[in-house]
């Protein structure tokens, strides 16, 4: 889905003047920025990006030095800059491509202002905050804004886990005037701490990317009434390095939890593990979580609380041990009922569909589990591909003894290939 509206919003710029597009933060707007300075690889060029912030200047600059040479030149300037009415000092005539970014941060005037002296220009505009004039001729929404709330509430309820105190980030104003807002403040044990939260579609994130939203969130520290030793939590859903943990703790006071780690806070909870996986953009399942040792995450009442608390993997191992084995009692349904919660508890999220002790179409047996295979992660993804399988069955057999080849053969029936149905793993209490 993501390539194909990246296309059509290339097609649509080559095509059109002006276009217009509503992007999620995180979503891809640098790739679409990148794929129009490759199509004007060719020839003379001269661009122009006009952007809201300097800091967001200096991440252009960086961002073109790549795709500039003797004949492509770039011009990056601020919508402040047009505010004082200095726009013919930068003379916005004369681009063949200009670049509003943030476009929702001036007025529907002023945007036409801006449109009429570049008439000749391509202008491609890029906003991320809902806005009524914007909404109303908007080219592509390309925006998850749904997904940014659910990581940012994933975030507040890890950290309310951990006893934190959160409250939303009250504007700073930088001594240059600009406003500065951090997602949250949190507080715990009389310490002040600001939370940035930064979402990304990849596991990993290059350097120059992670540089910048450093650079951007210490200027909180630098250059407002902050107080200069407030520490800053950065929950980044992507991995870093340990070695660059380390050195933006030592040299910014700055903690950094990236994937490994919010995986580690929310193992101990089964909800918010589940979260996690369905919220996250890529598979998680072969990312090693990674623990805490920052002292504000393991000091007394926040990580004796959770050193204290059983795990869920606990829980589950226990309920696991104490179900007796045979049919006395009915002691198999509550085998297949927790076997059940341990499969949903390890791959709920790889699964499309979920459902129990379902009838063959004959009605001659019923299936203890039928799920429906997404193939996000490798092992499910050799099932579909190499056996024809989109679904799998799973059989439960809380036997005393052995299973013998006829119980093999009994779940051999389940199995049906026009259904896409050709792989099942029985689940035995004896090693067979």
């Amino acid at each position: 889905m993501k390539e194909e509206i990246e296309k059509q919003i290339l097609k649509h710029f080559k095509n059109n003047n002006e276009t217009i597009v509503k992007i999620s933060t995180g979503m891809g707007k640098t790739k679409i920025i990148e794929d129009i300075m490759d199509l004007e690889r060719t020839g003379d060029l001269r661009i122009l990006i006009i952007t809201d912030r300097y800091i967001m200047q200096e991440q252009y600059a960086d961002m073109m030095k790549k795709f500039f040479s003797k004949n492509k030149q770039c011009d990056i300037i601020s919508y402040k800059i047009l505010k004082y009415d200095e726009i013919e000092k930068f003379k916005l005539k004369g681009f063949h491509i200009v670049i509003l970014d943030n476009v929702n941060n001036i007025s529907k005037e002023e945007y036409k202002e801006i449109c009429e002296i570049t008439s000749e220009s391509k202008k491609l505009s890029f906003y991320s905050i809902p806005s009524n004039w914007l909404d109303e001729i908007v080219d592509f929404k390309y925006y998850f804004r749904g997904l940014e709330n659910q990581i940012e509430n994933l975030c507040i309820k890890i950290l309310k886990e951990y006893r934190f105190d959160l409250k939303n980030g009250n504007a700073l104003i930088s001594i240059d005037g600009s406003m500065l807002r951090p997602d949250f403040y949190a507080e715990r044990d009389g310490k002040n701490i600001v939370v940035e939260i930064k979402i990304y579609r990849d596991r990993y994130i290059t350097g120059q990317a992670l540089n910048r939203i450093i650079a951007r969130t210490i200027k909180y520290r630098t250059t407002t009434n902050l107080e200069k030793e407030t520490p800053i939590l950065f929950l980044l859903m992507c991995e870093v390095e340990d070695k660059i943990k380390d050195e933006i703790y030592i040299k910014y006071n700055s903690i950094i939890l990236d994937i490994r780690n919010i995986k580690y806070l929310c193992m101990q909870n089964i909800e918010l593990m589940s979260e996690l996986e369905n919220t996250i953009s890529y598979p998680i399942n072969d990312i090693k979580e990674q623990k805490i040792l920052n002292e504000i995450f393991k000091n007394d009442e926040a990580a004796n609380y959770k050193e204290e608390k059983k795990s869920d993997t606990e829980k589950l191992i226990n309920k696991l041990l104490n179900v007796n084995s045979g049919k006395q009692d009915k002691t198999y349904r509550k085998y297949e009922e927790t076997c059940t919660e341990i499969i949903k508890y390890l791959f709920e999220s790889e699964f499309t569909q979920i459902k129990e002790q379902l009838e063959t179409k004959d009605d001659l047996f019923v299936m203890d589990l039928l799920c429906g295979l997404k193939g996000s992660s490798t092992f499910w993804r050799i099932l579909i591909e190499h056996y024809n399988s989109r679904f799998i069955v799973f059989e439960y057999k809380n036997y005393k003894e052995e299973i013998n080849q006829n119980n093999i053969f009994v779940t051999e029936k389940y199995l049906f290939n026009s259904a896409l149905r050709n792989v099942a793993i029985i689940i035995s209490r004896i090693r067979f």
